[in-house]
């Protein structure tokens, strides 16, 4: 079943084979244990970055113990090597955990491919305020963090944590655009739609994610600049967030 879907996938042959021999072990270690098994993330999108980027798989399994782990140990950690990133859950969690991840579940439930199994996520329903809570709860953590590293990092080198800053505060943008107005932007989509509905300017957040490669094309002064700006996107979106989307 996975083998043809993942032929499907934007990513060069050598990641496919990766992808297709992790969850055949995967499959044969867990058996009947296994219930469903996912693929999500850029990899199933058109942002997949060859060499740079994570193969994200999603398993959900009757019960998940040590012994359990061990019997997958060695799967997982050749599919590590291979950048395929595991997040596992038991039916049970899964089901118990949608007020705890509902930011990680709604993208999973929105862009993931079923590889294996049955599909538990079509059926999921995840309460909006568990998603409101969960932007304004990341939003905050990221202008913690934001201040924390410039301290930490006496004013330099700040370009290369704020692209990671950048890409989480854009998935909480979406999810928090999708509660206003009931629509799912594509990601290449979303700073200028938000900022066009919004009326304000999220153009620090595209700049930090498109400088990513190229930290040498902008002087100290200017990065210090983007990052203060993408402070103020941060600060604009966590009074958003308070204000239930209104």
């Amino acid at each position: 079943m996975f083998i043809e879907k993942i032929k499907t996938l934007s990513v060069s042959d050598a990641k496919k084979k990766s992808i297709c021999d992790f969850c055949k072990g995967i499959t044969e270690c867990m058996q009947q244990n296994l219930i469903a098994l996912y693929i999500y993330g850029s990899a199933v999108r058109d942002d997949f970055k060859e060499g740079i980027s994570n193969i994200n798989i999603f398993s959900v399994m009757q019960k998940i113990d040590i012994s359990i782990l061990r019997n997958c140990l060695d799967v997982i950690s050749k599919g590590r090597r291979d950048n395929i990133s595991t997040f596992l859950l038991t039916n049970e969690e899964l089901q118990n955990s949608l007020d705890v991840f509902p930011g990680k579940i709604f993208s999973i439930k929105e862009d993931g491919i079923l590889l294996a199994g049955t599909d538990l996520l079509s059926g999921i329903k995840i309460d909006n305020e568990y998603l409101r809570l969960k932007c304004e709860e990341e939003i905050r953590t990221v202008m913690l963090k934001l201040r924390r590293n410039f301290l930490s990092r006496n004013g330099a080198f700040l370009l290369a944590p704020l692209f990671d800053f950048a890409r989480e505060v854009r998935e909480v943008l979406r999810i928090m655009f999708f509660l206003q107005f009931n629509k799912i932007v594509p990601r290449k989509e979303i700073i200028i739609v938000a900022a066009k509905t919004w009326e304000y300017d999220f153009q620090p957040i595209q700049i930090a994610i498109d400088l990513r490669f190229r930290t040498n094309e902008k002087s100290n002064s200017e990065i210090e600049e983007i990052y203060g700006k993408f402070m103020d996107c941060i600060a604009f979106l966590a009074k958003k967030a308070d204000r239930k989307l209104a």
